[in-house]
């Protein structure tokens, strides 16, 4: 799912880019520690690269509170806050964006 990075996976934070997640009662989360050969590491990369250069163009349009909104993020945005009985959900003390909206 295209959800704003957290830095899970290595993505820079502050693009939106597909991450695998838990989707729940209109609340999702990154799942983490998936293992990723050489190749889609490379077609990561090469996807990060291409969306970085497509925010450079236009960054110069962005609010600078935006961008400082999306670069203090410890976890993804999301509708609210899951937690799962394997301890993946967000930890007390991390920052994140809130909305209304059910997904």
């Amino acid at each position: 799912m295209g959800i704003l990075s957290d830095g899970s996976y290595g993505i820079e934070k502050g693009i939106f880019f597909s991450f695998p997640v838990r989707c729940n009662y209109g609340r999702y989360q990154i799942v983490p520690g998936f293992d990723i050969n050489d190749y889609s590491r490379n077609m990561l990369r090469t996807t990060e690269q291409e969306l970085l250069d497509e925010k450079a163009v236009i960054e110069h349009l962005l609010p600078a509170e935006t961008e400082a909104s999306h670069m203090n993020l410890s976890i993804c945005l999301k509708s609210g806050v899951t937690l799962y009985a394997d301890d993946t959900g967000p930890k007390s003390e991390c920052t994140f964006m809130r909305t209304n909206r059910v997904m």
